[in-house]
């Protein structure tokens, strides 16, 4: 049997909230009706099918759509444990990368701000199609913040700030 019919074999989802659950009592502790899979440290939820190790989210895609996904599945929410049906998306790299948080180095708390020594300004920038696109300085904080939001919804398909 393959790993897509394992699945349906042996799992139960439920759109509304994400939740897989074993249809069967099973090895290693398994009982029918508890939670499958646990979330691991990078905040996904893994989950453990005729010994393969599969990404919730994209079991999740598969009971949805019938088929797993091809590419990449963003997360609109930013939560990688959320594997809600309407929080999940397909997604090109650079969409996905569009939705992520704020890099962790990140001194300015916005994304797309950083500091700007020489010039002792707050410089805002987007990445579009592989290019860095100058956004201008700015001598006040959030107005560079404001600069970077409006052109992610610009130019940016898969952009939080799309929904606001």
């Amino acid at each position: 049997m393959n790993i897509k019919d394992e699945c349906f074999r042996k799992l139960n989802y439920d759109k509304a909230t994400g939740i897989f659950t074993w249809k069967h009592d099973g090895t290693n502790g398994v009982k029918a009706g508890h939670v499958a899979g646990s979330k691991v440290t990078n905040g996904y939820i893994m989950l453990s099918v005729k010994g393969k190790r599969l990404l919730a989210h994209r079991v999740a895609w598969l009971f949805i759509h019938g088929e797993f996904p091809f590419g990449n599945i963003d997360h609109i929410n930013r939560n990688k444990s959320d594997n809600r049906a309407l929080n999940l998306r397909p997604a090109t790299y650079e969409q996905n990368a569009q939705n992520r948080q704020k890099n962790s180095k990140n001194t300015s708390g916005f994304k797309g701000v950083t500091w700007h020594k020489r010039d002792e300004r707050w410089q805002a920038a987007i990445t579009v199609k592989g290019k860095v696109l100058h956004l201008g300085y700015y001598k006040v904080l959030e107005d560079a913040s404001k600069a970077y939001i409006e052109a992610s919804k610009k130019y940016q398909t898969h952009s939080i700030y799309k929904e606001i």
